[in-house]
């Protein structure tokens, strides 16, 4: 999770919950939740190796951008002047994110790793970073859409993402 949102990670500063101190991405993990862009649950606990949703991801994306307060953006399926529906309009404010044409955007379904692309190749673009490109050599390359091939290069090049380049075993 944390990988995905790190172009640079800087040593971390102090640990957190009992979920983290021992996972493999623990650096990465406190590194987020110092900056407050992950945000514990009721119990103290960050959940590394749950799913993420798009909402989440949206508001990531909106709390380590630092974007400008916005809630001019409303989808048919979040309940405005919640905390989630502001992140998630600075997010589309910014053209970081955007929803599907019914109007929704579907902030409970779980990230997509094409859509994860496309809202980090879209950060990158606010952030005036170069969009450079990487060979996609992922064993499951097929299952990318075109729509968003460029996207997941983009953060191939970066070491955003990564993935499985042969199959297991081989």
């Amino acid at each position: 999770l944390a990988t995905i949102l790190v172009v640079c990670v800087l040593p971390a500063k102090s640990s957190f919950a009992n979920d983290i101190a021992n996972h493999q991405m623990k650096t990465e993990l406190t590194y987020w939740a110092n900056k407050n862009v992950i945000l514990p649950d009721a119990k103290g606990n960050f959940n590394p190796n749950k799913t993420v949703t798009r909402g989440e991801f949206a508001s990531y994306i909106t709390r380590a951008l630092k974007l400008p307060a916005n809630s001019s953006y409303k989808f048919k399926d979040i309940k405005t002047g919640t905390k989630i529906a502001n992140e998630i309009s600075a997010a589309a404010a910014a053209n970081i994110i955007g929803g599907y044409p019914d109007g929704t955007f579907k902030p409970n379904a779980s990230v997509t790793r094409q859509h994860m692309a496309a809202m980090l190749h879209k950060a990158l673009m606010y952030k005036k970073i170069p969009t450079k490109t990487a060979a996609l050599k992922f064993i499951d390359n097929h299952k990318i859409s075109k729509q968003f091939t460029n996207a997941v290069a983009t953060n191939v090049h970066y070491g955003i993402i990564r993935g499985s380049t042969s199959p297991k075993g081989v």
